[in-house]
């Protein structure tokens, strides 16, 4: 597992990862953030609440400390996000506005979304 904060090389690094297929998770707040592509039901992309273990349980390839870098590419890849010409800040922003809509965090790692 490798730990990453916001930074330009962030992005690349896990746009790479997604191609990849690796394990990402954004700890970004009170919901987070994951993309996964073994999972064989249920969202690729999408939130959980916050972990407490950090994400550890989660095993991810990489986490991502308190930033979006890279989502863009994961929704994209997930089918929920259409990638478009801004840039990749402003991507992985409306990629993590697009998959937080709607869903809220409940007790656990339990979300549900509308």
């Amino acid at each position: 597992m490798t730990t990453l904060y916001p930074n330009p090389q962030t992005t690349i690094t896990i746009i790479q990862a997604v191609a990849n297929g690796k394990k990402i998770l954004w700890m970004n707040g009170p919901r987070t953030l994951y993309y996964n592509p073994g999972i064989t039901s249920g969202f690729t992309a999408g939130v959980v609440a916050t972990p407490a273990d950090g994400g550890l349980a989660f095993s991810p390839d990489y986490i991502v400390q308190q930033g979006v870098n890279g989502f863009a590419a994961a929704a994209q890849a997930a089918g929920v996000f259409t990638w478009n010409s801004l840039s990749n800040d402003v991507q992985d922003a409306l990629a993590a506005d697009t998959v937080w809509r709607g869903v809220t965090a409940q007790r656990g790692s339990v979300v549900s979304g509308s």
